[in-house]
């Protein structure tokens, strides 16, 4: 998840690539798409899962 927020935060859906994403996750391309099925699906459960996170950042200031 984190090289997956850190892609798509810095390059945005369009530019993001799946393969700096496995690369810097050091995972193969096949296990992240066992999982998400598409890039779209991992920008889908990207989202599911940072914004909880920014909600409780945003409630600690």
């Amino acid at each position: 998840m984190k090289a997956a927020i850190e892609e798509f935060a810095k390059e945005g859906y369009k530019n993001a690539s799946t393969n700096k994403i496995v690369e810097t996750a050091c995972i193969s391309k096949g296990i992240l798409f066992h999982y998400f099925k598409s890039k779209k699906g991992l920008y889908i459960e990207t989202i599911k899962y940072a914004i909880p996170l920014l909600y409780d950042e945003f409630l600690r200031l």
